[in-house]
């Protein structure tokens, strides 16, 4: 068939729902890390250690440690180990905030009752109920903390999948591309981290839930949206950006629904605002902004309640990290930018994280690490241009016709003249030539002109943002995992997989399929036994 997934297979039996992809998937992930880390020695054994300095002493509970204990452990290497830390004992350094709270709290939570309800069922089952309802007051160990990590982040992974499929039907109005996005998604370079102790799959939770009630377009939906976006941003520091679809959803549909009317053209900026001045309805105008403040400011109070948090513990009563010492503050706490940010200063201080500070020669391999997300977020860039170019004026067709009109007749050649034969020969090619390229790009306008659609937009304006940052900004082999977190990159992969441009589409689909499938595979192998990885 021309289409990589369809809705039913070609005997008419329905294909697997999405979740069961989703599911399939993550089982597959999980015994392809702990074969792999049961097979394999690590690359650095130091990853199974907890960053204690012996300042902060672990409240764990110890449990007997068991071959499942070690198996689930096993998978707690890079920043897992310090999310688990932190949801342990807290933020013991400075170089724990570069870590939002959101997730460990989380794991804590879930651990927690996890410990509670093993510990109950156990003394039911053991006859000793004189215990029961203590196992509240027990920290729970690092094997349930692990284990509650694991369980989270596969649990979440099935549900984005699910919401993802949800959201690309309603904005896409393609059922097709929605369900091969969802079915890509479940596959992303980054499925080792969507498995894993970190927070690619929470955060993907909650933002695509918060995506999915925008749609509805209702108050009661915007602020839950909004709600939703605040865990987002709780869980990470990007999560801010998720307010750009709370800015894309109030220009285009609560202001137009309060009797604002936006001129054809955006340009000059003056017309916008000449508009604004036209609505009659001024205090609904004015209602409608203040509220639409209120969800901006909850989408980012966690950005704000971490730094403040940082400022109370580092910037007051002239305390600093190493306890003891008379020290004066951190120099941070004196720089505002534009507050004192100890986010920033951490990123900066130690993960040397600024504009181009990552542009060295020794971090070439990770450049051709993240080489395929930027390719594809550079080549979605690129068409996007060309069908906005295209979409100008008349939409590209006079300028298509003018093109094919260049080479016109200009009368009659003589035929006894060769020479003006070979002339005409000539033109005639020529504006076959020019009639065929223009019809081309009439097909490549139709197969990406869903990128301009009012619903799409602020996706890819936001997964452009986030991969303008990662290549210029963050240490680029996160680029990987860092875009795996927004529809936008899935939409346009699968899209351009259902391509009209049988040719195009076919080598198109190879070439995701590869690079999905060897990300998937490789990320199961390096990450659990400490490798280098996204």
């Amino acid at each position: 068939g021309a289409r990589a997934v369809t809705m039913a297979t070609k005997s008419g039996g329905a294909l697997p729902s999405v979740w069961h992809i989703a599911v399939l998937s993550r089982v597959v992930m999980l015994c392809l890390m702990l074969g792999f880390d049961t097979l394999l020695d690590d690359y650095d054994t130091s990853g199974r250690l907890f960053p204690d300095d012996g300042f902060a002493v672990s409240t764990e509970n110890n449990a007997p440690f068991t071959k499942t204990c070690a198996a689930v452990q096993g998978l707690v290497t890079w920043d897992a180990v310090y999310f688990l830390r932190i949801a342990d004992v807290g933020y013991e350094h400075e170089q724990t905030h570069a870590f939002f709270p959101g997730w460990p709290l989380l794991i804590r939570a879930v651990a927690t009752m996890g410990t509670w309800v093993v510990g109950t069922i156990t003394q039911i089952v053991s006859g000793d109920s004189a215990l029961l309802g203590l196992h509240w007051k027990a920290s729970p160990s690092k094997c349930a903390a692990a284990s509650s990590a694991l369980f989270l982040s596969n649990a979440a992974h099935v549900c984005a999948v699910v919401l993802l499929q949800k959201l690309g039907t309603v904005v896409l109005q393609d059922p097709d591309a929605a369900r091969s996005a969802a079915v890509l998604f479940t596959m992303n370079p980054a499925s080792a981290f969507h498995s894993a102790g970190y927070t690619e799959s929470v955060f993907s939770f909650f933002s695509f839930f918060g995506f999915w009630l925008l749609t509805f377009e209702t108050a009661s939906a915007r602020n839950a949206a909004a709600l939703f976006f605040a865990l987002g941003c709780f869980t990470r520091s990007n999560g801010v950006l998720n307010g750009l679809l709370l800015l894309h959803d109030f220009v285009t549909k609560v202001l137009p629904a309060v009797g604002v009317v936006w001129p054809a053209s955006a340009v000059p900026v003056a017309n916008l605002f000449a508009a604004l001045k036209k609505t009659k309805r001024k205090k609904n105008l004015v209602c409608a902004t203040a509220v639409f403040l209120c969800r901006c400011l909850v989408t980012a109070a966690p950005l704000f309640l971490v730094q403040w948090f940082g400022y109370r513990t580092y910037c007051t009563n002239g305390r600093t990290l190493n306890p003891g010492t008379l020290n004066p503050n951190p120099k941070w706490c004196q720089v505002w930018r534009p507050f004192p940010n100890i986010y920033a200063h951490v990123q900066h201080e130690y993960w040397n994280v600024g504009f181009f500070k990552y542009y060295q020669a020794k971090q070439l391999p990770n450049f051709l690490l993240a080489a395929p997300a930027l390719l594809v977020s550079c080549f979605a860039a690129w068409r996007w241009v060309q069908v906005y170019l295209a979409s100008l004026g008349d939409g590209g067709e006079r300028n298509g016709r003018e093109v094919c009109e260049k080479t016109p007749w200009r009368g009659e050649v003589g035929k006894r003249n060769e020479k003006g034969a070979r002339r005409r020969s000539a033109r005639v090619e020529k504006r076959n030539e020019n009639v065929q390229a223009f019809e081309n790009q009439k097909s490549i306008r139709k197969d990406v002109s869903w990128m301009l659609a009012s619903s799409v937009r602020p996706y890819l304006w936001k997964w452009f943002l986030m991969a303008t940052v990662s290549l210029l900004v963050m240490h680029v082999q996160v680029t990987t995992r860092f875009l795996s977190v927004t529809p936008g990159v899935y939409w346009f992969i699968a899209k351009q997989g259902l391509s009209g441009d049988q040719r195009f589409a076919k080598t198109w689909r190879v070439l995701a399929a590869a690079y999905f499938a060897s990300f998937f595979f490789l990320g199961a192998l390096l990450f659990p036994t400490f490798y280098p990885w996204t």
